[in-house]
């Protein structure tokens, strides 16, 4: 009897465990750049959506270039909206003030975009606050994520969402993560080429993929983005590939959904960025490492390993710098001011780099790496020079 007691109980535990935290795949699907106007397409994916039984999160930009709060629905059309919404069809989102680009453009052209980060905390909750206060009024809700424009912020941006009760941000996954009460489900994959593989390669796997797409991403929609194709997909292949979807073992969520599952907080964030870690950045550029997805509690032990083989990344690194820097020197046997002209000529275009970065939240491991580089040359200099020194004055003595 006894047995059976503590049998029950081991079960009831497991049972509770596996409800907090699901093995199955999550997909999240994000539609930014959603406006409050008219457009066929966005109907059409609506319903595409909910016919296939897959919610949906838009981020909606609230406001105009102006400043002026942008809302052409009409009464209907609101109380659509709204009914999608309550019954879970639809997750809102707030998706910035009006998605201009604040990043102060000096000396030369920035690599990142950003209408929140290097903006005032003051500023930056203004346009937080009306923007929740406008939509929150219209839809008769309580806006919870919010989706950055460029999918970039600061450690303020942070800060305001704290202060406006925002549970959620989804940015980048090269962002700050200062704030413990803010959960982080950032983005993974942009539109949806490439998304087939990376579901199969991953299915059954604990990860979070977040597919973010724009009414760009498909034919006949509207807005475009340097960089970006446009008409990559229509209406009908989307509803095909959610239908394959739905065939597999894939939990279809939203932000909120999934942060009533698990902790996704600082420290989970913290353990599947890579702004902090030059090889693991690298390695997802090459999609072999964390490409597409966001790693679950249960894939994160390859971490410190990872940790470890950065370090070894810049220790092989200065080495190699460092032997190709002393035999060329050995070899050729340049003058030391010649070796300093060429030294400062090569400074150049990297300062330049430095600069034309200076925004991007990959300089830091960026400029460490370039630090490590520059040592390797100045130690290998000063080596040759030393044993060159040393040659000379042996000969010298012999004589």
């Amino acid at each position: 009897m006894k047995f059976k007691i503590l049998s029950l109980i081991f079960l009831l535990s497991v049972n509770s465990l596996l409800a907090n935290v699901s093995s199955d795949t999550k997909i999240i699907f994000r539609f930014d750049d959603y406006l409050l106007t008219p457009s066929k397409l966005t109907d059409s994916l609506f319903l595409t959506f909910s016919r296939n039984k897959i919610p949906l999160c838009i981020g909606i930009i609230p406001f105009d270039t102006s400043g002026k709060f942008l809302n052409q629905l009409d009464s209907v059309q609101i109380a659509d909206l709204q009914s999608r919404i309550s019954n879970g069809e639809i997750e809102v989102a707030l998706h910035g003030y009006n998605h201009r680009n604040q990043v102060t453009r000096l000396f030369f052209r920035k690599s990142t975009k950003s209408e929140f980060a290097t903006t005032a905390y003051e500023k930056q909750l203004f346009k937080l606050s009306a923007g929740k206060r406008v939509l929150d009024s219209l839809l008769k809700t309580n806006i919870s994520v919010f989706v950055p424009p460029f999918n970039t912020y600061d450690n303020n941006t942070l800060k305001a969402l704290e202060k406006l009760n925002f549970k959620i941000i989804s940015g980048n996954r090269q962002g700050p993560s200062d704030n413990s009460s803010m959960y982080y489900m950032p983005e993974t994959h942009e539109d949806f080429s490439g998304l087939a593989e990376i579901i199969k390669k991953n299915k059954g796997r604990d990860v979070t993929i977040v597919v973010y797409f724009h009414p760009y991403t498909f034919v006949g929609g509207t807005g475009y983005y340097e960089g970006h194709s446009a008409g990559t997909i229509a209406i009908n292949q989307l509803d095909g590939f959610l239908k394959w979807v739905n065939t597999l073992n894939i939990s279809s969520t939203t932000f909120t959904g999934l942060a009533k599952e698990a902790d996704y907080g600082k420290t989970h964030y913290n353990e599947n960025t890579f702004r902090n870690n030059l090889l693991k950045k690298a390695l997802n550029y090459l999609k072999l490492y964390s490409y597409g997805v966001y790693f679950g509690f249960g894939l994160q032990k390859g971490n410190s390993f990872l940790a470890a083989a950065n370090i070894l990344l810049h220790i092989v690194t200065f080495v190699i710098v460092f032997l190709v820097i002393w035999l060329f020197y050995k070899k050729f046997r340049p003058a030391k001011v010649a070796s300093l002209i060429i030294l400062l000529v090569c400074l150049v275009p990297v300062l330049i780099f430095l600069i034309y970065i200076r925004n991007d939240y990959s300089f830091g491991i960026i400029s460490i790496m370039l630090a490590v580089i520059l040592c390797a040359v100045i130690s290998g200099m000063m080596v040759a020079y030393r044993s060159q020194a040393e040659e000379v004055s042996g000969k010298g003595g012999n004589n």
